[in-house]
């Protein structure tokens, strides 16, 4: 089985998604990084996950894939 702490929405549309909070437990947690260095935090985060839906993007597939998990 899957033990689900917590899950991260990691999205460059965090304005589509300010109101699904609403829809979901508090084990979902909605990323909303305004860093100059977005991108690279961004990434780092999701190395972190363990399992992954990705989106048809190369930059969540990389994510995936550079996890240590």
């Amino acid at each position: 089985t899957i033990s689900l702490t917590r899950i991260p929405f990691l999205t460059t549309e965090v304005t589509d998604c300010s109101n699904l909070d609403k829809y979901f437990s508090n084990n979902f947690i909605f990323v909303k990084n305004h860093n100059k260095n977005k991108d690279l935090l961004d990434l780092y985060l999701l190395t972190l996950c363990k399992y992954f839906i990705v989106s048809p993007s190369t930059f969540s597939w990389w994510g995936a894939w550079l996890s240590k998990r």
